[in-house]
C-alpha cells in the first residue's frame, strides 16, 4: 500500500507540474484538486489496456478509480508468484508493442520494477503533458511479488 500512495502522490505531483519537497508534504495544487473516487472489491474485473494487461495468473488486490479535473486514473495492485524478473520481461514486452507508450522513466533492478510510460511527466519546461500515461512497479513482499499499475488517460 505504502507504493501505491507513493505512486498516486508522485502522479499528482507531476500532474500539477510541481515537485514534492517530503512524501507527506501536505500544500500544493494537487490538495486542493478535486477528485472523486470508487473503489471495487478484491477480484474484480479491471478495464486493462493492451499496452498493460493484467499479468498472467495474477490476483487482483485493489484497484481504485479516481477522477480529477482533466485526467482519471486507475490504480490497481496484484499479486503473483512469479519473480520481479518475469513481471518486468512481461511489462517491457507489452510497452514495446505499443507506439503510445514509450518508456520514458526506468529505475528498476533485478528486485525491483520501477518505470514510467506515455506522457505525464509535467512541470518540465516547454514540454505539453497529455496526462496519458502509465507507471508499473512490482517487489517481493511477504514471499509474493506485488505488481501496482497506474493507467492515465485524460478527458474527452
Amino acid at each position: 500500500m505504502k507504493i501505491l500512495a507513493t505512486l498516486v502522490l508522485a502522479l499528482l505531483v507531476t500532474a500539477c507540474g510541481q515537485t514534492a519537497s517530503a512524501p507527506n508534504a501536505t500544500e500544493s495544487k494537487s490538495t486542493k484538486a478535486s477528485a472523486t473516487a470508487a473503489s471495487a472489491a478484491p477480484g474484480a474485473e479491471a478495464a486493462f489496456p493492451d499496452y498493460a494487461p493484467q499479468y498472467p495468473g495474477s490476483a487482483i488486490v485493489e484497484q481504485e478509480a479516481k477522477t480529477f479535473p482533466d485526467f482519471s486514473s486507475t490504480q490497481i495492485q496484484m499479486t503473483t508468484n512469479d519473480s520481479v524478473e518475469q513481471v518486468s520481461k512481461f511489462y517491457r514486452a507489452s510497452l514495446a508493442q505499443s507506439a503510445s507508450m514509450p518508456i520514458t522513466y526506468d529505475e528498476s533492478t533485478p528486485e525491483k520494477l520501477d518505470i514510467m510510460a506515455g506522457d505525464f511527466v509535467g512541470g518540465v519546461e516547454g514540454k505539453t503533458t497529455t496526462n496519458l500515461g502509465t507507471s508499473l512497479s512490482a517487489k517481493v513482499e511477504d514471499g509474493k511479488t506485488n505488481i501496482y499499475i497506474m493507467l492515465n488517460k485524460p478527458k474527452n
